[in-house]
């Protein structure tokens, strides 16, 4: 079978990139052919054989002449068209499997698919909230409020709370652009759309021309192995050195009691792999604990929450491990550590050896890797009950899930009532999610946060109990389980 990857960015950017980068590969292990098509870059590692590409497209640091000319772009563009067409009559792909597209390649490229042969199979992978949002986030970045006004078609309220970087222009073309391809039925013309949490199909639901299109299928863990870690996984920090040699601590850290918690396995040998400073860091801790947040440093991630409740506790450890533009207030906490970005063996030991992982975000997250990656681990996660966050954690088995604060709630109305209001992580039978019976005010946020990681830090015996379901967690496919169901399900 032969498989075209369509994606805006075809070099390491963030989750759709890991996850096309990826399932081409398997692809390729499993015998099938596989091209892709985006945009140019230097950093680009994927292309196709004719070796045509859209021009790049920089919105924050393009020239003021590049940025007049994009308005029209961005909503349809025709150098994609363009770009694509060779493509296809070089390739003759069965199956063209769009990931992002808005924007930098923008859905022409759809149109330019079923012209070429209405034959090939189109599938897209909903990353975001994109085809109902404009914004692709369900979130105002003025307010913070979690926003669903626009997900049955009136796209007005992106312009009035200027939902795209707070830009009356930014919005103006971002509400244009989803009226465009509403009118049109573009989305129509797509096959397959694969949803990662039965939230976001409820949520793409509402739009008509996807209702019955939408299947669910959680994203995909590298490899099972009984600890629920790669033990060949590749390390892909550059900055990791080899440590001192000497053996590091194994295993949960000690109980009220002082005694070290049994029933987890060791922690691999890092035989040098380790950083010096990770290395110093699991010695030090390794007694006491951890709680662990990886990841960025931003607001809608709920760090600003999270430094509340840290801070309030001084006597609980915290490690941070990420990058972004809260850096600053995260390294003002006295109890938390900031450790700066990691991968690699550096992160997969820091999450192996946390009492348990939080994350606190803000916004209806889809089917965050960081939250698998953890549980996967063995590794129990606190985090709120937005999006599809309770599809992934079992609430009192593999972590905790709270109720989310005001800031958190949704706003918007809509005839049906379908969305209005906060999410608690109850959908209808339809998948359509729906309000949450009880509103919380952001300090309840905060609480329920606070009352969480407390709760269950002074608990070792129910952490050690969720670590053992964690490893024993089975509803996250495999890659290579995930692209077997790809080709037999879904591109077929």
């Amino acid at each position: 079978m032969k498989i075209l990857m369509i994606n805006k960015f075809l070099y390491p950017n963030g989750g759709s990139e890991t996850y096309i980068f990826k399932i081409g590969e398997e692809l390729q292990r499993q015998g099938h052919e596989v091209q892709y098509f985006g945009m140019e870059h230097p950093g680009r590692i994927v292309g196709n054989r004719v070796n045509s590409y859209t021009g790049e497209m920089e919105f924050h640091s393009a020239s003021l002449l590049q940025k007049l000319s994009y308005p029209r772009k961005i909503i349809y563009s025709r150098e994609a068209r363009e770009k694509l067409r060779p493509v296809l009559a070089d390739f003759h792909p069965d199956v063209v499997h769009l990931n992002n597209i808005n924007f930098q390649l923008t859905p022409s490229v759809i149109d330019e698919v079923k012209e070429f042969d209405p034959s090939i199979r189109l599938v897209y992978t909903a990353h975001d909230y994109q085809w109902v949002c404009p914004n692709h986030m369900l979130r105002i970045p003025s307010t913070g409020a979690l926003c669903t006004a626009c997900a049955d078609g009136n796209f007005s309220a992106c312009r009035r709370n200027r939902c795209i970087h707070n830009s009356r222009l930014r919005s103006f073309l971002g509400a244009r652009e989803a009226e465009f391809y509403r009118k049109r039925h573009t989305y129509r013309l797509v096959d397959r759309v694969i949803c990662p949490t039965q939230f976001m199909n409820g949520m793409l639901s509402h739009n008509p021309d996807l209702k019955g299109r939408c299947v669910t299928k959680l994203n995909f863990v590298d490899v099972k192995s009984p600890a629920g870690i790669n033990p060949d996984r590749e390390a892909v920090n550059s900055d990791i050195r080899e440590c001192d040699g000497t053996s590091l601590p194994t295993g949960r850290p000690a109980d009220a009691s002082g005694q070290r918690q049994e029933g987890r396995p060791p922690a691999p040998d890092p035989a040098g792999m380790l950083s010096p400073e990770i290395a110093d860091l699991l010695r030090q801790f390794s007694v006491t604990g951890y709680v662990l947040y990886f990841g960025r440093y931003d607001e809608e991630k709920g760090i600003g929450d999270l430094l509340t409740a840290a801070g309030k506790h001084p006597e609980i450890p915290f490690v941070f491990a990420g990058k972004g533009v809260l850096e600053e207030e995260v390294n003002r906490v006295p109890n938390v550590r900031n450790v700066g970005f990691r991968a690699g063996e550096d992160l997969t030991a820091l999450i192996r050896e946390a009492r348990f992982a939080v994350y606190p975000s803000t916004w209806y997250e889809n089917c965050p890797f960081s939250i698998m990656e953890a549980l996967t681990a063995g590794t129990p996660v606190v985090a709120p009950c937005l999006g599809g966050i309770p599809e992934l954690i079992d609430d009192g088995v593999t972590g905790v899930v709270y109720p989310a604060g005001a800031s958190q709630r949704a706003s918007g109305s809509h005839e049906d009532g379908n969305v209005t209001g906060g999410q608690e992580g109850s959908h209808d039978p339809n998948g359509i999610p729906n309000p949450a019976s009880e509103e919380f005010h952001e300090k309840d946020g905060i609480a329920k946060l606070e009352q969480a990681i407390v709760s269950l830090w002074n608990d070792p015996e129910r952490c050690r109990a969720m670590s053992a379901a964690c490893r024993s967690i089975t509803k996250f496919p495999t890659l290579s389980e995930y692209v077997q169901w790809l080709v037999n399900e879904v591109y077929c």
